[in-house]
């Protein structure tokens, strides 16, 4: 349990230096979390009106404090890329953020197209999605055809 509670507050501090370092973005977790409290109420009286603030407020305002005030590209304040924060969440098995994080890396044009889209195939892999892995695979392999981890990781998918 000890090695549990360590691990999560490793988890938390990363989340909130890498991505709530902006007063805005944490205002609008803070919208979120008190409107996902209020469709918690709302879920014994109304459970329609819990469920459209549950998505139509908390969700949005969360999501929009990730797309707008997320550092893109480079992060000048921990010195650290969408890469790198990729993999931390890998590592941790943290599947939905490395995904999220690397989709955002190839949102930004990186250089090393053929990396990012392995990188996007390795997290779906492991997250059981074997046809999108695949897909992913495959792009890398159009940019870069001698990409032996790609290559690698489709016949991983074949299999």
């Amino acid at each position: 349990m000890k090695s549990f509670m360590t691990t999560l507050r490793t988890q938390r501090w990363d989340d909130h230096r890498y991505y709530h370092h902006s007063r805005i973005n944490q205002s609008l977790h803070f919208v979120s979390a008190f409107s996902f409290l209020v469709g918690y109420v709302l879920l014994f009286v109304d459970p329609v009106a819990a469920a459209l603030v549950g998505w139509l407020v908390s969700m949005t305002t969360r999501q929009a404090g990730h797309f707008f005030f997320e550092p893109k590209g480079y992060d000048h304040v921990n010195q650290a890329t969408h890469e790198l924060l990729g993999e931390i969440s890998f590592k941790r098995r943290d599947l939905p953020l490395a995904l999220r994080t690397y989709q955002a890396l190839l949102a930004l044009d990186p250089s090393d197209k053929a990396s990012a889209h392995f990188h996007v195939a390795s997290v779906l892999l492991e997250m059981g999605k074997k046809s999108e892995a695949k897909k992913e695979a495959l792009t890398a392999l159009e940019i870069a055809p001698g990409f032996e981890p790609a290559q690698e990781l489709l016949l991983k998918v074949i299999d």
